[in-house]
């Protein structure tokens, strides 16, 4: 068969896509047996159950397992924002808003500072139906913390989702990472 530079490139792309998605697949089974393994050898450390949590919801969609494993992590370190922020995460993106608002307000309570908790938040918030709540905070972080991504890609998604297709194009000074750009 003749080289065709238009097919023969879509496939070598394909190919490389589909060898970075099975090497991301391998790395995440890996992960998730090595955070196992963890639990296995100490089943105390909620860092352990926490960091187990994360692929079983995210990446298995196991979220029976998952849900224990947060459950775990908290009961076992009740103070671990962290376990509180990734667990409300999971719970808004699975409907459970209430359990969501708890958790994430307990994450805030435990790291006020948290620029990750605070825009997190205000998904929280909007997924829970405080609309206008959301996008003040997420307006505010824009405002106060220009260089944290998170608050510009939530204002997006939610201008998107309410119909305001305008508002939910970012800029393009909103899309460019500055050097000290974070996300959260």
């Amino acid at each position: 068969m003749l080289w065709n530079p238009h097919r023969d490139t879509h496939i070598l792309a394909w190919q490389g896509a589909l060898g970075s998605l099975l090497a991301q697949e391998q790395q995440w089974t890996a992960a998730q047996q090595e955070f196992a393994r963890a639990v296995e050898l100490d089943p105390n450390l909620s860092e352990a159950h926490r960091a187990l949590a994360f692929p079983l919801f995210w990446r298995k969609r196991d979220v029976p397992a998952a849900e224990r494993e947060f459950e775990r992590a908290i009961a076992l370190n009740p103070n671990d924002g962290t376990a509180r922020l990734w667990y409300a995460n999971a719970l808004t993106f699975n409907g459970e808003h209430e359990k969501a608002l708890v958790q994430i307000n307990r994450a805030q309570e435990l790291d006020p500072s948290s620029s990750s908790v605070r825009a997190d938040k205000g998904r929280v918030l909007y997924d829970a139906g405080k609309k206008d709540e959301a996008i003040a905070l997420l307006r505010q972080m824009k405002k106060n913390e220009p260089a944290l991504v998170s608050p510009y890609r939530y204002l997006a998604q939610i201008y998107f989702e309410a119909g305001q297709y305008p508002a939910s194009f970012l800029k393009p000074a909103e899309c460019a990472r500055p050097p000290n750009a974070r996300t959260a």
